[in-house]
């Protein structure tokens, strides 16, 4: 049977040949394949069913059947399905076994009969020629015995029969039914191997195959995505970053990333083999399917198939979308109005098919069917930027609206679209709103980390222009003139700006430049900013003096200068119980947050944290919620609540989530991390540091970013890999950790020890630990002293020097228990029993590790548990073993978030959205995403469902 296929555009016929992809990552499905192969050959009859989606290695696993079955002395017949000839009657079945059987011809009339022979003759007419005639409808049932008879008598002379069939989704009706029989009822000594698409396999063949696993005589392979391991090799000497986003864009498909690496190694035909692979699943749709793909392709992930219908201008999109699901092109989300494609390189073939200009056309209608039905801005303007034209006024202010929004998640796209709106305004656009522009470029710019020469080209535009610019506009231009010339260090040309501008606007122009240098790890700078903003703010700013202080603390606390650092704090805490306003000033509070933790006064972190949480629930900003849940998470970490922690950073987590902005999904997913490594759970760990190590790479580099590097470590070091931990490790600076912050640094280092030591460089530890005590005396803060000294216990405790060891121990213990630090206070302590027993005091030792591990027990600091609770083992104590912390369940009441549990207890009181959204002081929209999420959980699809699901439980438990 012919394998092409006919693109659905222009009719064409497509060769598809060549397009299987190699054998990757297979090794539980080959073992299962061997194990049935050895019980058929031992006189069992079981049945081999193959399924996936397209290009997920299905036609690779059954070359490999069948190579194995030859080696064995299997005699293999294969056939396939084929999407144009389904309308053949008996093709399939001619295809497969009219070759198979026509060296047996002789022997099969002589065994079978006239009668038999004219049955068989109806599908294989080549081999007994045309005798006899069998009513169409006793075809099937009457075919599979005479066939099953057949396939015996040959199974008798050549030993046994191995049958594969491959796309069996594409049978044709006849041969369907005998298929089919096949499956239920095999002969003897004949194996029947069948593959089909997932979600495509027909009824008939689902019943038969079902009918015959009742017997448990069926190994059900289903194929699923290439694990990382795998998948790597096919992406050798490909660049590590653009390895993540093919990984990304073929979802681990085998077929995808073959020719994906083919393609970005400028292999020759790579890409033509997409687009025939594509071209071979459109040509079975309809033409409202196709055109609801196109529109769906266009949308992008996630897209709402009612606007997509209406962008492929359907009455009706329902028949399509169940059309595209039967054929695994598209694939429901958590919210049931947000569809994915199978993998996002489908989305992006689809366009590649479509055409530019139908794609133009279509971006248009897209961005008006959104804005009828006001979607965010930045969702509108993803079409608009697409089909712009020159003079449009109305679509450049919705792209200059929408990177407003943008600028602080996404700054390089918020460039663009400003970009692109100065380019459809034009030159004859007014001066005063083109300066505003290309300032607001030339601020995104610099904050995605395009570089200075980059940001310069608009701001000198900008610059040229002013003098054209009114009189009463061009104060409102100054200010964000000033800040990109201030950050990009041309000061002598910021000083006349900043002569024509307000105290206040000057005052916010410092905070922004301090921020910006505090990402730099430019401290000294932070300090000179600050102290700048606080003389312009004066005394009657507190907004100002509160933010001002606060990073200055931030900044002495970096520099080394311990004295000034509290003194600015106090003097930050005294201007923020004046201001009556404050959480109007979210900015405020966060850096409030951050000198909070600088200073290791933990539980204030955690008040601050708490008021930044109302304001930016009470604001609708949830840019500032994020923050605040991490100041939770890592201070309740620090004070040994380890229950709180982690509720606040699963809650950021699904924040982030809700705002697809990098950092603060970066910041999330790295306090899960920490969190996780506590509790001892470590897979959890190193996922969740890993997502944020991911988007890191979308975030401009600088000290805030290297910190999800710093979490990826400590959890590999958890995990039980310390070559990998140290690697990360080292990357944020090398020895001196030079890409983090002053007062971090002596914690990592401490990481960096432990991580020696499981390895088994003793050597490489001391030195370690040589270099965390000069870390600690450079920053001179209450928790860098004990932790210095708990890293030379760790040392001295391996290189057996008991009295030592136990000096550090102790004054480790005692500034961590000074601190309330309870964790790392148990730490200290079972290090100080270990030094203890060395010295030869048993009995006392032992209490000190009974004593670390009853408080680590009671916080659920699963990970340092075990480790005291081995060393107790040691010593011949029985010590219980904690239960292992299970990771959350994916399904039922268990698996919601404790904000979920909040909103499905206000369902079951009959709040709507509305009411709900205001008691917890959060958006409707985000009601509604919760509601999906929950919807999901709990295998409901309404609200009175999900409330009797959970008051069952509540009730249960």
């Amino acid at each position: 049977m012919s394998t092409d296929a006919v693109d659905p555009v222009d009719g064409r016929a497509v060769s598809t040949e060549g397009l299987t992809s190699g054998l990757l990552g297979r090794r539980r499905e080959l073992a299962l394949i061997d194990a049935a192969l050895e019980r058929f050959i031992a006189g069992g009859q079981p049945r081999v069913v193959v399924s996936g989606e397209p290009g997920i290695g299905k036609s690779a696993l059954l070359d490999t059947l069948a190579s194995r079955a030859v080696a064995r002395g299997l005699r293999v017949v294969r056939g396939a399905g084929d999407l144009l000839g389904r309308d053949e009657p008996f093709g399939l079945l001619h295809d497969t076994f009219d070759p198979a059987l026509a060296p047996f011809e002789e022997l099969l009339r002589e065994q079978l009969g006239p009668a038999r022979i004219a049955t068989l003759a109806e599908a294989l007419p080549s081999l007994v020629g045309a005798e006899g005639d069998v009513a169409r409808a006793e075809r099937g049932p009457a075919l599979h015995r005479v066939l099953a008879k057949a396939l015996e008598h040959v199974a008798a002379a050549e030993g046994a029969v191995v049958v594969v069939i491959d796309d069996a989704q594409w049978a044709d009706e006849e041969s369907l039914a005998v298929i089919a029989q096949l499956a239920r009822r095999a002969p003897q000594r004949v194996l029947p191997v069948l593959a089909h698409r997932s979600g495509a396999v027909p009824d008939l063949l689902t019943r038969a195959i079902g009918l015959a696993s009742s017997a448990g005589e069926v190994v059900h392979l289903g194929l699923e995505p290439l694990e990382t391991e795998a998948a790597l090799r096919l992406l050798g000497g490909i660049a590590p970053e653009l390895a993540r986003e093919l990984l990304h864009e073929s979802g681990g498909n085998p077929f995808f990333l073959t020719q994906l690496a083919g393609d970005a190694r400028g292999e020759e035909g790579a890409r033509a083999n997409l687009r025939a692979a594509l071209v071979g699943e459109l040509s079975a749709l309809s033409d409202d399917a196709r055109a609801l793909v196109r529109a769906a392709a266009v949308l992008g992930d996630p897209f709402d198939p009612g606007v997509a219908g209406e962008v492929a201008q359907l009455a009706s999109h329902q028949a399509a979308l169940q059309e595209l699901v039967a054929a695994e092109l598209v694939r429901p989300t958590e919210r049931p109005d947000r569809w994915i494609f199978r993998r996002p390189v489908v989305a992006r073939l689809v366009r590649d098919w479509a055409g530019d200009a139908w794609c133009i056309a279509a971006h248009e209608r897209a961005a008006h069917a959104l804005a009828a039905v006001a979607a965010p801005l930045p969702e509108q303007a993803r079409h608009v930027e697409r089909w712009a034209r020159p003079g449009d006024e109305e679509a450049a202010g919705l792209l200059a609206r929408a990177a407003a929004e943008a600028l602080d998640r996404e700054p390089l796209t918020a460039a663009r679209w400003l970009g692109i709106a100065l380019r459809v305004l034009g030159t004859d656009g007014s001066p005063a709103e083109r300066v505003n522009l290309l300032l607001r470029s030339a601020v995104a710019l610099d904050a995605g980390g395009a570089g200075d020469d980059a940001a310069r080209v608009p701001l000198t535009e900008a610059a040229e222009l002013l003098p054209t610019v009114p009189e009463d506009a061009r104060a409102a231009a100054l200010a964000p003139l000033a800040q990109v010339e201030s950050v990009l260090g041309r000061y002598p040309e910021t000083g006349w700006l900043l002569q024509q501008m307000s105290p206040a606007d000057t005052a916010e122009l410092h905070l922004r430049i301090a921020a910006t240098n505090l990402h730099a790890n430019d401290w000294e700078a932070v300090a000179r900013s600050a102290a700048l903003a606080l003389d312009a703010g004066g005394e009657g700013a507190g907004s100002i003096r509160v933010a001002a202080t606060a990073l200055l603390s931030v900044a002495e606390c970096q520099l080394g200068d311990l004295a000034a650092a509290h003194e600015m704090f106090a003097e930050s805490e005294r201007a923020a119980a004046a201001e009556t306003s404050l959480i109007e000033h979210p900015e405020a509070l966060g850096y409030l947050v951050m000198a909070a933790n600088e200073l290791d006064r933990y539980a204030t972190a955690v008040a601050y944290a708490e008021q930044l949480l109302e304001a930016g629930r009470g604001s609708g900003q949830d840019v500032f919620v994020v923050p605040a849940l991490t100041g939770l998470a890592l201070n309740c970490t620090r004070l040994g609540d380890l229950a709180r922690a982690e509720s606040a950073a699963r809650e950021a987590v699904e924040v982030a989530a809700e705002l697809r902005d990098p950092f603060s999904t970066m910041f999330a997913n790295e306090y899960c991390a920490i969190v996780a490594i506590e509790r001892g759970e470590v897979e959890d760990a190193v996922a969740h540091a890993e997502l944020a190590v991911q988007q890191r790479s979308r975030v401009p580099s600088g000290v805030l970013s290297e910190l999800a590097a710093c979490a990826l470590g400590r959890a590999w070091l958890a995990a039980g890999d310390p070559e990998r931990a140290i690697e990360v490790l080292l990357s944020v600076g090398g020895v001196e950790l030079r890409g983090l912050a002053p007062t971090l640094r002596p914690s990592i280092a401490r990481a960096v020890v432990e991580a020696q030591l499981a390895a088994g460089d003793l050597a490489a530890a001391r030195e370690w630990s040589e270099r965390c005590t000069a870390m600690a005396a450079a920053v001179g803060s209450a928790s860098a002293a004990p932790t210095a000294a708990l890293s030379r216990a760790l040392v001295l405790l391996e290189d057996g020097d008991g009295a030592t060891a136990h000096a550090a121990a102790e004054q480790a213990a005692a500034g961590f228990e000074a601190l309330g630090r309870r964790l790392d206070a148990a730490h200290a302590d079972a290090l100080l029993g270990r030094a203890l027993v060395l010295e030869g005091m048993r009995d006392d030792g032992i209490a000190r590790l009974r004593g670390a591990h009853e408080t680590l027990a009671a916080a659920g600091a699963g990970r340092r548990r075990e480790e005291v609770a081995g060393a107790l083992r040691q010593l011949g104590l029985r010590v219980p073993r904690g239960r292992r912390a299970l990771p959350r369940p994916q399904r039922g009441p268990a698996a919601l978030s404790r904000r979920e549990r909040e909103i499905t207890a206000l369902v079951a009181s009959g709040s709507t959205n509305r009411q709900i959204a205001a008691e917890l002081v959060i958006s409707e929209k985000t009601v509604e995403s919760h509601l999906g999420r929950i919807f999901t959980k709990l295998g409901v699809r309404t609200r009175t469902a999900a409330a009797l699901e959970l008051a069952r439980a509540d009730d249960e438990a």
